[in-house]
């Protein structure tokens, strides 16, 4: 929003307080001020002069000297233009002047001749790209005059960024009404003088009917009759160019300026093109179109809500007028229209159309439905003002209600104190409210009550006041206090644990990826994803796009995503990992805990719940980066692997237990992670290749994933090392091998051989698992190494004989093993 300054001083006095000051108090005021301008920057020593003489050059043909009256002084210019003559006022630059061409002016010498200044062109002055000749200036201009004065530049630009919730900065007037609360000054509200024709009523003129008071709470009119259009004043169209407009002609130019001011748009009808009296405020019909001033047609929905008279659409309600009704060099008779539409209407019909105006970014913003009658009336009077003879009929017709409900809000005192972090007094916060126009009324004990003026749309809560008080208090006048938390060791523990982490993967090779927490149900089909219900996705109301409307409830499908991308771009092989959270939704049982997301779906409440988790992916052949070596498949071993040193990482043990119903991978190559007291904490396998034929990979390389809930690991972060020496005595080494089914995994084995093994057993090995005609189809034959070691002196043959059988008949008893002879 552009600002002129000199339109600020309309409502407020600021003499004496820089331009410069005036923007930086502004955004210190919570209106972020982007940039500050001078206009007439490099006109700041050119004045207005009247050729009193003009002489020919006595030593060159194509120059004259003109003798020029500046009032303080007369100077002697040499000029080589030819356009002007004895008597002409023109623009001088004095000696010292920098123009905004370039030029410099000092004192010359020319064939003979001292030049004390120049007359300057347009071109000179950074008005026209091109100019012929000297910029004659009007026979009525001030000789002496500041020239930027003269010409509407001697003024400050202020361009200030109004945020989505300040409606009321969307004008001159808001941004004075901030500065005033800052400067403790009184905003004065410049006075219309409106001479109306009593013998003729707007009322009988024009009949309002508002279909939906919801939409369009206020509609008001006013008639002005014998109008001529013209082009505006120089001083009106100035200020509409300063700004950043075109100035059309004087009506339109009216309400844009008003608007400017006030912050309150308007449109002017032609009152001639209108097919009845009547004004209808209604939403479009099925199939109904409008061309718009823009010279382009919309196709209206039954959203969108219109003004229109008995016949059809004449402008679509706070965002543009229509072509047919517009006023044009040949209108005579205006109806002009203030009102206040709904700001989510205005604004949902604004992108619908794709149709943004000055009069939509206000609208959207909120309007004040307390200032139609000053509106209309500023309005009409400065129309009549530039229309000599224009006639504005007596009264206003106005359909709807003067003011909208507005809630108070309780503020306690103490809460006030505790959020600022400064104590302040009940005076000190009343008198700041007051210089904003609240009304306060206190109810003692440290509590007010507070009612926003009709213009603050953003004020909904105890907090919003804060914010108030707080900005025209200044933030910057707030002491420093050091600021202390209580310890918070869980989050400084998963901080902690994700740093960790991300050590441990990066140090195994693995690259991290960070992908989007959103995903679309597409991307959950590409990956066969079962895991929860649909009604328990955590779904976005407002997404970017079907690709972005539900947060992830795994992290399998990014990193699938990028381990395409990363096959695409020629990689052999890959090896990612990520820490992120998942999301579903759960029912809600018992008491919530303070501050747990609720999302009601179907009539039923359910918590959001979020779940940290690192997730891995590898895929190919690794190279080891030396000439001759070899090139080893990635399987589902070496990822266990990485797993199990990951979780040994953090001292905590964990079982692995055979997964087969898990959809999108292998039933046979998929295991869950168990801790030792049973609970499930995440998964690991090859994924299936219906779900890999999907990413478009060589199939005949597998997939290797794994999901794990990183909790157990922040719960385990500090956990102690228990040390101990390493035995001095040497071990024995028994190779074992069985025969047992093969649904029995290698796991529950191992298990056994703890089990019995008794406190020398040290190790357990596989080294080998057969499968084939010398056995039983439903039997494998697994080979272990078992390893017994003391710590208190060398074994002999019977003690660990005696282990050994003990192994084998557990492996008997809750096996159904048998030793392989």
């Amino acid at each position: 929003m552009k600002i002129l300054l000199s339109s600020l001083t309309q409502f407020l006095n600021l003499d004496g307080i820089a331009p410069e000051k005036i923007a930086a108090d502004i955004t210190m005021g919570g209106l972020k001020v982007d940039a500050v301008e001078y206009l007439g920057k490099g006109l700041e020593n050119v004045v207005t002069g009247k050729i009193l003489k003009i002489e020919k050059h006595p030593n060159a043909e194509k120059l004259t000297v003109c003798t020029l009256d500046t009032v303080f002084e007369k100077l002697t210019i040499v000029c080589g233009a030819k356009n002007m003559a004895e008597g002409d006022i023109v623009p001088v630059a004095k000696i010292g002047a920098h123009l905004p061409c370039g030029l410099e002016i000092k004192p010359a010498e020319l064939r003979g001749v001292k030049s004390f200044g120049m007359l300057c062109s347009e071109k000179e002055l950074g008005l026209a790209k091109e100019s012929s000749g000297l910029l004659i200036l009007d026979k009525n201009a001030t000789v002496g005059e500041a020239f930027a004065r003269v010409i509407g530049m001697d003024d400050w630009l202020i361009d200030v960024d109004v945020t989505a919730q300040r409606g009321d900065a969307m004008s001159v007037l808001g941004v004075a009404r901030d500065l005033a609360a800052l400067y403790s000054k009184e905003v004065k509200m410049p006075a219309y003088k409106l001479a109306e024709d009593a013998s003729k009523k707007t009322c009988d003129a024009v009949k309002i009917e508002i279909i939906d008071k919801k939409l369009c709470p206020r509609y008001m009119a006013r008639v002005i009759d014998c109008v001529k259009i013209a082009p505006s004043p120089s001083w009106l169209a100035k200020i509409i160019e300063n700004i950043g407009m075109r100035p059309v002609n004087n009506v339109v130019d009216v309400t844009n300026y008003v608007s400017y001011m006030y912050g309150h748009p308007s449109h002017a009808f032609d009152m001639a093109k209108l097919a009845s009296t009547d004004i209808i405020v209604r939403t479009a019909k099925p199939g109904e179109k409008m061309e718009a001033i823009d010279n382009k047609q919309y196709a209206l929905t039954a959203e969108t809500l219109l003004i229109c008279d008995k016949e059809a659409p004449r402008a679509i309600a706070g965002v543009m007028g229509g072509k047919y009704s517009e006023v044009n060099e040949n209108t005579t008779k205006l109806l002009i229209e203030v009102a206040v539409f709904d700001p989510v209407s205005v604004r949902k019909t604004s992108k619908r159309l794709s149709l943004s105006s000055e009069s939509s970014q206000r609208f959207t913003r909120g309007v004040d439905i307390c200032d139609s009658e000053y509106i209309a009336n500023a309005i009409a009077s400065l129309i009549c003002e530039l229309s000599p003879g224009a006639v504005c009929y007596g009264g206003i017709s106005d359909n709807g209600v003067k003011e909208l409900p507005i809630n108070e809000i309780s503020v306690d005192l103490g809460k006030l104190n505790e959020f600022c972090g400064h104590k302040f007094s009940e005076e000190q916060v009343a008198g700041i409210l007051k210089r904003l126009n609240f009304e306060v009324k206190s109810c003692g004990g440290g509590k007010l009550t507070v009612k926003a003026p009709s213009y603050r749309h953003d004020i909904f809560a105890a907090c919003d006041i804060y914010e108030e008080f707080l900005r025209i208090y200044g933030y910057n006048n707030i002491e420093e206090v050091e600021i202390t938390l209580p310890y918070s060791k869980p989050v400084e523990s998963t901080f902690d644990a994700v740093a960790k982490i991300t050590d441990f993967f990066v140090h195994s090779g693995f690259c991290q990826c960070m992908n989007y927490s959103f995903l679309g149900k597409e991307d959950l089909k590409k990956e066969n994803f079962e895991g929860i219900g649909e009604k328990y996705f955590v779904k976005i109301l407002n997404p970017l796009g079907v690709e972005f409307s539900i947060m992830r409830p795994s992290m399998l499908s990014g990193l699938m995503r990028t381990m395409q991308y990363n096959i695409n771009q020629k990689a052999d092989f890959v090896k990612i990992f990520e820490i992120g959270s998942t999301y579903r939704l759960a029912d809600v049982t018992g008491i919530l805990e303070k501050h747990t997301p609720v999302v009601a779906a179907d009539g039923t409440n359910y918590k959001i719940v979020e779940t940290q988790t690192v997730a891995g992916l590898i895929y190919g052949a690794l190279e080891h980066g030396y000439w001759n070596a070899r090139k080893d498949a990635l399987d589902f071993y070496y990822l266990k692997g990485v797993v199990e040193n990951l979780f040994a990482a953090f001292k905590v043990p964990v079982d692995f237990r055979q997964l087969s119903d898990k959809t999108n991978m292998h039933p046979k190559k998929t295991a869950s992670i168990h801790l030792k007291n049973g609970d499930r904490v995440g998964y690991i396998g090859v994924v299936h290749p219906v779900t890999a034929g999907n990413y478009s990979i060589d199939l005949a390389k597998e997939v290797i994933v794994f999901e794990i809930e990183t909790r157990v690991l922040v719960e385990n972060l500090n956990k102690t090392f228990k040390v101990k020496d390493i035995s001095k005595f040497p071990p024995s080494v028994y190779d074992l091998a069985v025969l047992i089914s093969k649904d029995v995994n290698y796991s529950a084995i191992e298990k056994a051989c703890c089990k019995a093994g008794g406190k020398n057993l040290k190790s357990v090995a596989a080294f080998d698992e057969y499968t084939g005609e010398k056995v039983a189809g439903d039997k494998k034959s697994t080979a272990v190494t078992l390893t017994f070691q003391s710590d208190e002196g060398t074994l002999g043959d019977a003690e660990t004989k005696k282990s050994f059988e003990d192994v084998i008949a557990e492996i008997k008893n809750s096996l159904g093993g048998e030793l392989r002879s």
